[in-house]
């Protein structure tokens, strides 16, 4: 399909130990695995362990590189593998600006320029990236919100030799309800704290924790944070609900399989990974996420709830609460098929570069 292409990517961070981005690594590899060679550009880099076909370029963020000599960096990799056409095709990764700095070396050499991105985020950057790119790559059609003659939908991919269910015999423990995210407000964890308050103080469902997996990168997310710990403290809840932290990509497994329940509040209104992660280790999933709910076929009805209702969210959770173990691992098994399924990592490379080596310059 794609053994003799040779592609430039270019990406934020290729870092096996990283919380959000330590799925790229990943990636990077799958890519090369299907191309010849794998030129890949990232704005920072960490530990890596990457293919022999596949060369790494930074930007100089790890060495503490200002914007101005990460242009300059960008600039010196992307040209001359450009213009003297080293690559077949320039593959930009969620990074609409990148995209942007791109387009003029690829309109010169009229090399195809491909942007993956997901997310509900319209803004005039990506705006500008749409018009100078010749391929959009999304997740799903909820993803990618602008008109366009250029997407082609492939849905995402999560790495199923990993994210598998535990195990042997589950150890007893409370009823464990667990989120993974950045804490962000679009991630709305307010409302599951409520629908803790109105379970564990309201109803006085005292043997379950709720457990939050993520990393508060920016100060705005931080102060988010600490306006949710505050409101914990105030609902009493501060034995029940617990904020974990960043952890590293490949070590979430862990929370997964000692979890009960996933339940993402989402407003991305783009398909969920963690979700589809949380599915393939064998949990039932609640969740308010439009762009999940397909995945839910005849369980929609009681997984689902309305975005912002903390009583509805409650009733679905202790909904799965109330049925027999049996019976929660059987719907963790109906939800992980489909999962595994639809969304394997592999399957979704390979419809990836067809996706890229079918690009054609516009």
């Amino acid at each position: 399909m794609g053994k003799s292409l040779r592609v430039l990517m270019i990406t934020q961070k290729v870092d096996l130990d990283d919380d959000v981005l330590g799925f790229t690594h990943t990636w990077v590899n799958k890519l090369a695995e299907r191309v010849a060679h794998l030129h890949v550009l990232a704005l920072s880099v960490g530990r890596h362990e990457l293919r022999d076909n596949a060369t790494l370029y930074s930007m100089g963020k790890e060495r503490g590189a200002g914007r101005w000599q990460r242009l300059v960096n960008f600039t010196r990799v992307v040209a001359p593998l450009v213009l003297r056409r080293r690559v077949d095709v320039v593959f930009v990764h969620m990074v609409p600006l990148y995209a942007i700095l791109a387009a003029p070396w690829t309109k010169l050499a009229r090399v195809p320029l491909v942007m993956w991105y997901t997310h509900k985020h319209v803004g005039l950057t990506l705006r500008v990236a749409h018009a100078l790119v010749d391929k959009v790559v999304t997740a799903s059609a909820e993803s990618f919100r602008l008109p366009s003659d250029k997407v082609v939908v492939t849905g995402h991919g999560i790495e199923t030799e990993l994210f598998k269910p535990a195990e042997g015999p589950r150890p007893e423990r409370p009823f464990t309800v667990l989120s993974v995210g950045r804490i962000s407000p679009i991630k709305d964890y307010e409302t599951l704290i409520a629908a803790a308050d109105i379970l564990i103080n309201e109803r006085g469902l005292r043997h379950m924790r709720f457990v939050v997996v993520g990393d508060a990168g920016t100060p705005e997310q931080v102060a988010y944070r600490q306006g949710l710990l505050a409101e914990v403290r105030r609902r009493g809840l501060a034995d029940y609900f617990e904020f974990v932290g960043a952890v590293p990509h490949r070590e979430v497994v862990r929370y997964y399989q000692q979890a009960d329940l996933f339940v993402s509040a989402s407003r991305t209104g783009s398909l969920d990974k963690a979700g589809l992660e949380a599915m393939a280790c064998n949990l039932p999933l609640v969740t308010s996420n439009e762009a999940l709910q397909p995945l839910l076929g005849d369980q929609k009805g009681i997984l689902t709830f309305n975005p912002g209702d903390a009583s509805e969210c409650a009733d679905r959770i202790q909904t799965v609460l109330d049925l027999p173990a049996s019976s929660r691992y059987r719907l963790g098994s109906v939800l992980a098929t489909r999962a595994v399924a639809d969304y394997n990592l592999d399957s979704l490379m390979n419809r990836l570069v067809l996706a890229i080596s079918k690009a054609q310059y516009r």
